[in-house]
């Protein structure tokens, strides 16, 4: 595979920097979040997040906060407070 600058390639762009990865779940009704993989020295590791962890709330909010949160990652922008 060649991989080769097409004319998007000066385009900025926004990737995620939290060093995890997500997979949505639902426990008992209740949507939450399983945290897949966490990479190292980046703020989830720093944070003491570790992989098959369950986050259940944001700042002490239940999920309607992370189904809130997960709209706000798509459609964030750069420089934007999520919550």
């Amino acid at each position: 595979m060649i991989l080769e600058p097409n004319l998007h390639f000066k385009e900025l762009y926004e990737q995620d920097m939290s060093g995890m990865s997500l997979t949505p779940e639902t426990v008992n009704r209740t949507k939450l979040f399983r945290i897949r993989e966490v990479v190292a020295n980046t703020p989830a590791s720093e944070a003491g997040l570790q992989a098959d962890d369950l986050i259940t709330a944001l700042t002490g909010s239940p999920q309607q906060i992370l189904q809130k949160a997960t709209s706000s990652v798509c459609s964030h922008t750069k420089g934007r407070s999520l919550l």
